[in-house]
């Protein structure tokens, strides 16, 4: 007499289907004063509110921005601002959510007008960036001279300045919105199942979240 067998049972080893994420807008990190060569920053004296001040010019910058402590010496008008996060030099992470808005500067016989976010800088007390150098056009940049040279109201302007040093500069980097990526893994049971099975049934079970 035959007795009859049960079949062997495996467990159900099919990935569970994937929900769909939302999809998030990209962000990325901007460099401020992080990356790029002395050559690239120029030291000028200026003033505010008739106060010598120094500052820096910096095309490697991306936002223009004015010392805490110079603020409060001058008692600027300022107001908060729904900002970002700049990460220096020693890895702190520093907030910036505040600005003051429409600061008018001296650089030798130039007015300059600009919003200038709060940071406490080291060894200088204005940074001018991008956003500053865009609204001027033609701009002429000698790294030999140290000078700037561009039109103002029909008008040339030369800036002379200085070779910034590492002392007077800062690592500042805008760093990306609270995100997080990476790789969870799902564990499955498997019973009496060949390597190559193993290889084959492994990716399914990565899922990028």
């Amino acid at each position: 007499m035959i007795a009859p067998t049960e079949e062997p049972k495996f467990e159900d080893t099919t990935p569970e289907p994937k929900e769909k994420d939302t999809p998030q807008p990209a962000t990325r990190t901007v460099p401020t004063l992080a990356s790029y060569t002395n050559l690239q920053k120029l030291k000028i004296d200026g003033f505010l509110k008739q106060q010598s001040v120094i500052v820096l010019i910096n095309a490697g910058s991306t936002n223009n921005f004015i010392s805490s402590k110079v603020v409060a010496c001058l008692i600027l008008e300022k107001e908060d601002y729904n900002g970002f996060k700049v990460k220096i030099a020693n890895s702190q992470i520093l907030k910036c959510n505040q600005k003051c808005p429409r600061v008018k500067l001296i650089l030798e016989e130039l007015d300059v007008v600009a919003d200038l976010f709060l940071l406490p800088l080291d060894g200088l007390d204005i940074v001018l960036g991008i956003d500053w150098l865009s609204t001027i056009e033609d701009v002429f940049w000698n790294f030999s001279k140290l000078t700037i040279k561009f039109f103002n109201k029909e008008k040339q302007v030369v800036l002379r300045g200085s070779q910034a040093t590492t002392n007077t500069t800062q690592h500042l980097e805008r760093v990306p919105k609270e995100e997080s990526c990476g790789f969870s893994i799902r564990i499955h049971k498997f019973q009496e199942m060949k390597p190559k099975e193993i290889e084959r049934t492994l990716p399914h079970s990565l899922m990028k979240f």
